[in-house]
């Protein structure tokens, strides 16, 4: 064989031993450490009223007001029409103030919604609560801040439109300083800047399907994420794949450990 021809086996060689390295390795895996998560419910159980948190911060949900199971886009997931949701107890480990941020969510409409919560930590309805919420609004994904009074922000995904029913839905917004990107199952769907700061004043626990004790979600609710890191679009990319385990940072080694004790053997990946 020709130098040349020794140097480019050489070359396609060493190629493909770092296309090796780069699919087995953990950083190819590993996206998002665990440690960043301060709320993540897959909705795995089954039964019971409560929903394990797999976060650090043992941020366990209650299923309250008939709030049942169903089957979701992985494993089990939780199903609800007004006023079923989940709540999870107040807690300054998931403020969002002052913070970059990860919001995620699966959802599965069973009928045409209206204004419709999502993700909300708020102490009610009207001008003078404080909220931060995360709704389907007029067809937008919409966060929305107040701070009481006129401090008022909305910020808003692309449009949507009339979401289909019976189909699944896998929506992720990241803050990151003053810019919002909503993610629509792993693609970019709108980026918008607002400098409105998230209040801490709040009495009330985080609600899952249900925004300011009025906006209710009708349907199926799966891989429900707050996290303290920006996602990228990979992350979005990979949640949307395989949900809230298709995120995490996990050594090989580490993989029948006991971080994956709450995750059901019934999960599809």
């Amino acid at each position: 064989m020709s130098v040349k021809g020794n140097l480019l086996a050489k070359f396609t060689f060493i190629l493909l031993i770092n296309a090796c390295v780069w699919v087995f390795s953990p950083v190819a895996e590993a996206i998002i450490k665990l440690e960043s998560l301060v709320v993540a419910l897959p909705f795995d159980e089954g039964n019971g009223n409560t929903a394990e948190d797999l976060s650090p911060h043992g941020n366990d949900a209650q299923l309250v007001e008939g709030a049942k199971w169903g089957d979701g886009k992985f494993g089990k997931c939780l199903r609800v029409k007004e006023p079923a949701r989940a709540e999870v107890e107040n807690n300054e480990s998931f403020w969002l103030h002052d913070k970059d941020f990860t919001l995620a969510i699966t959802i599965n409409f069973s009928k045409e919604p209206g204004t419709t919560g999502l993700i909300a930590h708020d102490n009610g309805l009207g001008a003078e609560a404080f909220k931060a919420v995360w709704e389907l609004l007029g067809g937008v994904f919409t966060f929305h801040i107040n701070n009481g009074g006129n401090n008022v922000a909305w910020i808003r995904s692309d449009f949507l439109g009339i979401p289909e029913v019976n189909r699944w839905y896998s929506v992720v917004l990241v803050k990151k300083g003053i810019t919002y990107t909503h993610y629509l199952d792993g693609e970019l769907f709108g980026v918008a800047e607002n400098k409105e700061p998230i209040p801490r004043e709040f009495d009330n626990p985080l609600t899952i399907g249900m925004a300011e004790h009025t906006f209710y979600f009708p349907g199926l609710i799966d891989e429900v994420v707050v996290g303290h890191t920006p996602w990228v679009q990979q992350d979005a990319q990979r949640y949307f794949e395989r949900g809230i385990q298709g995120v995490l940072a996990v050594e090989p080694s580490d993989k029948l450990a006991s971080t994956w004790g709450g995750l059901k053997s019934n999960r599809n990946y």
